[in-house]
């Protein structure tokens, strides 16, 4: 845990805007599904 939160506050702007990525996909996809 202690690794991936340093990793985390390495890679803060980068990780932050993939993990935006990756939930945006992932809701967007399960939107279109339940709409």
């Amino acid at each position: 845990m202690q690794y991936f939160t340093t990793l985390t506050h390495y890679n803060n702007r980068k990780g932050i805007i993939l993990l935006i990525i990756k939930i945006w996909k992932r809701e967007s996809y399960y939107g279109w599904s339940q709409y």
